[in-house]
């Protein structure tokens, strides 16, 4: 649909219900019901966690970033190829302020089932190695053997089971795609709102102390200047 200029209050609330209604027809007749409930997840996120609380962000509550850190951020619902959900990030500003809004990130992925690190595209992506998160992995297998405790001291009719059960299997994804090698896809560096960081957000964070090694910084730096420069430093 086409808007209109928007020249008074009810022109704009006029054509918001339109857009709106619109957008509920592709989601609900376009959309395959996988892609629908994840764009209905972040339409969701994007209106509770970042549009109301905006205003009043402040960055400067948060840890400061340095490179080499690893953040985990919701990249939010985008289209075709580029990487989107929840994703850990690599943090590449040299000297990123406490005080500044955005952060500029590399987006990381987890091998796929089978696939190995001579597998990865190394035009576009970096191979970081294997279970490079050591102190997340394990934050993860402590969360995980305490609620195997709780889900022991319930029934399975109890609302605790159930939400534990849930919880613990949430961890073991996210644990087992942790063990799995990690690749950098240099090709989709990206700066983000720090709003759009879940952690670390305070020092006592598993993955606050995280820095990536100065070998593989560089091969970053490399790989980043032969995308979009054409050039390379030596290492």
């Amino acid at each position: 649909m086409e808007i209109k200029e928007l020249k008074t209050q009810q022109d704009l609330e006029n054509s918001l219900t339109q857009v709106l209604n619109e957008l509920k027809k592709t989601i609900l007749n376009d959309l395959d019901f996988k892609q629908a409930k994840l764009l209905t997840y972040w339409l969701n996120d994007w209106n509770e966690k970042f549009l109301k609380n905006e205003k009043q962000f402040d960055p400067k509550k948060l840890i400061k970033y340095r490179r080499g850190n690893i953040v985990s951020v919701h990249l939010g619902y985008n289209i075709g190829s580029e990487q989107g959900g929840l994703h850990y990030g690599l943090v590449i500003d040299n000297n990123n302020e406490k005080s500044s809004k955005v952060i500029t990130i590399i987006p990381l992925r987890s091998l796929k089932d089978n696939e190995k690190p001579e597998d990865i595209d190394d035009r576009f992506e970096l191979y970081l190695g294997d279970a490079i998160l050591t102190d997340k992995i394990k934050f993860l297998e402590n969360q995980i053997a305490y609620l195997d405790e709780q889900i022991k001291q319930s029934t399975i009719k109890d609302k605790s089971h159930i939400l534990c059960s849930r919880k613990r299997d949430r961890y073991m994804k996210e644990l087992n795609n942790l063990k799995k090698g990690s690749g950098a896809i240099v090709s989709q560096i990206r700066t983000i709102s720090k709003m759009r960081i879940y952690e670390p957000i305070k020092a006592y964070h598993s993955l606050s102390n995280f820095i990536l090694s100065t070998d593989k910084l560089n091969e970053i730096d490399n790989m980043i200047k032969k995308l979009f420069l054409g050039k390379t430093i030596d290492t």
